[in-house]
């Protein structure tokens, strides 16, 4: 008995004009995802975006009211000049403090760890 081989010369031709349009259909539908995930994320960077103004806006009226709270509390206690210099000197003390953590994690970004441990 003979038995047909599966692999013959027209079979390849008509799978690869069957192949063909197949892919074309294919990277038509991948380029069309990667745009639909594009815009997603585009538009996901500006809801980002404004919610990180609002944080912004919130977190700056919520520290003017502390500030104004501190003020009126220590202006019962001592002179008004008294005041904001003690509030001005919490501010310095917050922003050297945020300066330095900014600093750490900048020296962190590059990975000091996995650098060392690939020799480089």
């Amino acid at each position: 008995m003979t038995t047909k081989s599966r692999w013959s010369l027209s079979r390849i031709i008509k799978d690869v004009f069957i192949l063909g349009p197949s892919l074309l259909r294919f990277a038509r539908n991948l380029r069309a995802v990667l745009a639909y995930d594009a815009k997603l994320a585009c538009k996901s960077m500006v809801v980002i975006s404004v919610l990180f103004v609002l944080l912004g806006v919130f977190v700056f009226s919520a520290w003017i009211s502390i500030l104004a709270l501190l003020f009126y509390s220590l202006s019962l206690y001592y002179s008004i000049w008294v005041s904001l210099s003690l509030i001005i000197l919490l501010n310095v003390v917050l922003i050297v403090w945020v300066v330095i953590k900014m600093l750490q994690i900048k020296d962190d970004m590059f990975f000091p760890n996995t650098r060392d441990q690939l020799g480089l």
